[in-house]
């Protein structure tokens, strides 16, 4: 019989009382965080003249954000036939269609970054394959990194090196994983699957303009993105993309942070539709091998069997946006705290997730403990976020507190709270689309 080491730490944590934070214990923190991170970033200023650009000591997830809003950009552009000039808006409708219509994606990536360790260059190259259904396979190439998910079982099966060590190889096994955000889904930061959903923000925001340009001798389209940097640590503000006009296919994302490099990622052999072997989304481990397996509470169920099993009737749309179905309906008795463990423990989850093509669109419900001060379930300290207050005149969500944000730094979504739910919809939409979707929610199924 397995042992699950992440169900005993659970039961230990229930058992823990700790008092709540002050109610402006977490303005606070992000005010004085934010103001140390601009007196950084003034020294720094008045530094390189004389000095240089040094990059500091950082966390790794730092740059695994970095990497990801990078990467966003690398899949969202889908190949046209001749080479043409081509306006931000023609572009993001070109996106739109390319995700919503492939069945399959497969590649490969080299990715440079500044090392969050050393401050040196690294370079690493993986392949990659995912597809309609949720599934995905990243391998690093030349080394023992391999990750897969097969959406059909709602297993994750992995194969990485010591986190504390920095060597050797790690086995591991997840069972039970949430359809996606905002609670943890699969270990996606590669293939994440709000891409087409994230570019279509950074579009609106910014409006690039697109340059011709010549790269490597091809004609090419140029644009450039600006985002604001995490207020903890600063990451990027700059994303500058290079596209092939042939093909359509980018070919180069620059990240940098006032004018100094941060990360390089080229992309090649990108194939949409491609047939994919039917062993593409399974990892065996060696005969022997110690793996450790979890369990994140997830189960699948039928739309209505979902009532019996959280107690209350869940929120479901009465439209979607053309071309989506639902593909997965799952309950959570217990799970991860939302908003990186910020808010309090979820219970009673239920998440219905729709596809449509690579693009997806998760809505969910959780009990709401109303002693407990609830943040967006989607925030990250230290990035961030604009959002606006919307207003329902009908609909399940009609008088409740509801939040709007479409931002660049993160998965376009409304998240509202009713007087016993907290309610999230998210994913690759446009704003008007998920006011649709948010503003038909009734109780279901």
């Amino acid at each position: 019989m397995n042992e699950y080491r992440d169900e005993q730490v659970a039961a230990a944590l229930e058992e823990f009382e700790a008092p709540d934070h002050a109610p402006d214990f977490f303005p606070r923190l992000e005010a004085l965080l934010a103001e140390e991170e601009e007196a950084r970033r003034l020294r720094r200023r008045l530094r390189l003249p004389l000095r240089g650009v040094r990059v500091p000591w950082v966390v790794r997830v730092a740059f695994a954000a970095a990497v990801a809003a990078a990467l966003v950009l690398v899949f969202a552009v889908p190949r046209v036939g001749e080479p043409e000039e081509a306006s931000a808006a023609e572009i993001k409708e070109r996106v739109s269609a390319a995700l919503a219509e492939a069945s399959t994606m497969r590649g490969r990536l080299l990715y440079r970054a500044v090392d969050a360790l050393s401050g040196r260059v690294a370079t690493t190259r993986y392949s990659f394959a995912t597809t309609a259904r949720g599934d995905f396979r990243v391998t690093q190439r030349g080394g023992p990194s391999d990750v897969a998910y097969d959406a059909t079982t709602s297993i994750e099966r992995g194969v990485t090196t010591s986190e504390s060590l920095g060597f050797g190889r790690f086995y591991y096994e997840r069972r039970g994983v949430a359809p996606g955000p905002p609670d943890q889904g699969p270990s996606d930061w590669v293939l994440e699957r709000q891409l087409g959903s994230t570019v279509r923000a950074l579009l609106a925001a910014n409006d690039p303009r697109v340059n011709e340009v010549v790269y490597r001798g091809r004609p090419a389209w140029r644009l450039v993105f600006s985002v604001r940097p995490n207020v903890i640590f600063a990451d990027l503000d700059r994303l500058d993309v290079t596209v092939d006009q042939e093909t359509a296919i980018p070919v180069r994302v620059l990240a940098t942070l006032e004018g100094a490099f941060r990360s390089e990622l080229r992309l090649d052999r990108l194939a949409l539709d491609a047939k994919l072997a039917a062993d593409t989304f399974t990892i065996d481990f060696p005969p022997g091998a110690e793996v450790a397996r979890s369990r994140d509470g997830f189960r699948r169920l039928a739309l209505d069997e979902v009532p019996a099993a959280v107690g209350y009737q869940p929120l479901v749309p009465a439209q979607v946006p053309a071309g989506f179905q639902l593909a997965e309906v799952a309950v959570a008795r217990a799970t991860a705290p939302t908003a990186s463990g910020l808010n309090p423990r979820s219970r009673m989850v239920v998440s219905l997730a729709y596809r449509r093509g690579l693009d997806q669109l998760i809505v969910t419900t959780r009990v709401r403990d109303t002693g407990r001060r609830w943040r967006d379930p989607f925030a990250v300290p230290g990035v961030p976020v604009r959002s606006t207050r919307v207003t329902f005149a009908s609909g399940a969500l009609a008088g409740s507190s509801v939040r709007l944000a479409v931002d660049p730094r993160t998965i376009p979504h409304i998240w509202a709270l009713t007087d016993e739910l907290v309610v999230t919809v998210a994913g690759d939409l446009t704003r008007s689309e998920l006011l649709g979707v948010a503003g038909s929610l009734e109780s279901g199924p």
